[in-house]
C-alpha cells in the first residue's frame, strides 16, 4: 500500500466503505475511517512521510446529493469538490466512457506536473506551457493577460505547492465557467448561434469546414479531455474581428 500510494497519480476512493473487516476490527476509533472522505484525509497526511510525487484525490459516489447537503449537484461537482478539499468528485450512474476519459485526463495532468518549479521569472512561462498556449499566434499575449486576471492560485505563485493547486484552479474555477476557455455552449453564443443548432451543425458532414476552422483554437493543455472540448476565447475573438 505505501508503495502504491507513492507512485500513484490519482487516488479514487468510493465514498461508502461499508464492507471493510480490517477496519471494523480495529480497537481504536482514530484508525477507523468511516467513509472515503475520512480515508483520503488519512492517506493525504502520509504523503510527506513517503516523499511521494504529486497525487490527486477524488471521491466516486452514488450519493453526491448527500455530500451537497441534499441540494442539487448535477453540474456542480466542482463546488462539492472544493467544499470537501478534494480535486474532484465523480457521480456514479453517468456514461462510463465519459467517466473513464475524465479519470484518465486527471491522472495524465498530474503526471505532467513538474517536480521542481522554475524560478519566479520563468514561472508564468511554465504555467502557459502546461496550458499549451500556442506560441506563434497573435493572440498569445491576450491569453497571458486573461490567465493573470483569472486569479492564479497563490500556492503556485509562491511555489509552496507541488502543482496540484494549478489543477484545482482549472477544475474548480476555469473549466466550469466561460473564462479564457469556452465550452461548446459559450462558443455558440460567441458566434451568435443557438447552442443546439451549433452542436448539430459542427457534427454534421456540412460542418467539416467549421471544425477545421476551429481546430487551431482548440485547447490542448492539462485536463483537455476532462469535460469535453474547450476553445481559446482570445483566438475566437481575434478571428472574429
Amino acid at each position: 500500500m505505501p508503495a502504491d500510494l507513492k507512485r500513484a497519480k490519482l487516488v479514487l476512493v468510493d465514498f461508502r466503505l461499508d464492507h471493510w473487516p480490517e477496519r471494523d476490527h480495529q480497537p481504536t476509533l482514530s484508525l477507523k475511517p468511516q467513509n472515503g472522505r475520512a480515508l483520503i484525509a488519512v492517506l493525504r497526511s502520509n504523503l510527506p512521510l513517503l516523499k511521494a510525487e504529486p497525487v490527486a484525490f477524488a471521491l466516486n459516489s452514488g450519493v453526491l446529493s448527500d455530500l451537497s447537503r441534499g441540494g442539487g449537484w448535477v453540474g456542480r461537482e466542482y463546488a462539492i469538490a472544493r467544499s470537501l478539499d478534494l480535486e474532484w468528485v465523480f457521480g456514479k450512474g453517468g456514461r462510463r466512457e465519459g467517466f473513464s476519459l475524465a479519470v484518465g485526463s486527471l491522472a495524465d495532468a498530474v503526471a505532467a506536473l513538474p517536480i521542481r518549479w522554475p524560478a519566479s521569472a520563468r514561472l508564468k512561462d511554465k504555467i502557459l506551457s502546461l496550458l499549451c498556449v500556442p506560441s506563434k499566434v497573435r493572440w498569445r499575449q491576450s491569453v497571458s493577460e486573461a490567465v493573470d486576471r483569472s486569479r492564479l492560485p497563490h500556492e503556485i505563485l509562491i511555489k509552496n505547492s507541488v502543482g496540484i493547486a494549478l489543477l484545482r484552479w482549472l477544475l474548480h474555477e476555469i473549466l466550469p465557467f466561460p473564462t479564457f476557455l469556452l465550452d461548446e455552449r459559450y462558443l455558440a453564443a460567441r458566434l451568435r448561434m443557438e447552442p443546439g443548432s451549433f452542436s448539430d451543425r459542427i457534427r454534421s458532414k456540412e460542418g467539416r469546414n467549421i471544425r477545421r476552422a476551429l481546430r487551431s483554437f482548440e485547447y490542448r493543455g492539462a485536463l483537455r479531455q476532462f469535460a469535453g472540448v474547450r476553445w481559446w476565447r482570445a483566438g475566437i475573438d481575434c478571428s472574429s474581428t
